[in-house]
């Protein structure tokens, strides 16, 4: 029943199409997660897809982000410079527990206590796109 945030599905497949490598680091069950990605077509868009395990022995942000991590590692694809986009503190302490950098979606679920522990913030999909993509970066990605 959940919806993607407006503008969302269109900045993930414009990312996508620019050349990153997306990965997915989400507190929801695997089983339920990849649904929801296939539901709304983006299944395929993301490389990595770390998620809570079914059993609810895997769960809190810096497991799944370890889960992405590994399975961009297993595909060989290097995790420098990887960036995380969340909009919880949860995503915020897993970035620095992993050394990357953050960016605060500010349309998300969390409020601007929780965002100031990010890296950077934006205020629409047009500016993450802008900061992720354009001359306004503030970090470097690997494609």
């Amino acid at each position: 029943m959940s919806a993607p945030f407006p503008g969302m599905v269109d900045a993930i497949h414009t990312m996508r199409r620019s050349g990153l490598t997306l990965g997915l680091a989400t507190s929801k069950p695997r089983s339920q997660a990849l649904r929801m990605l296939d539901q709304i077509g983006l299944l395929h868009v993301f490389t990595a897809k770390g998620c809570a395990s079914d059993d609810e022995k895997r769960g809190t942000k810096s497991e799944v982000v370890d889960d992405a991590l590994s399975e961009l590692a297993e595909q060989e694809i290097p995790t420098s410079g990887l960036v995380m986009v969340g909009d919880r503190i949860h995503d915020f302490e897993a970035a620095t527990e992993h050394d990357l950098t953050s960016i605060a979606v500010t349309w998300g679920y969390g409020n601007a206590s929780e965002w100031a522990h990010a890296t950077s913030m934006v205020s629409t999909p047009e500016e993450l796109l802008s900061v992720v993509l354009g001359d306004e970066a503030v970090f470097e990605l690997t494609p």
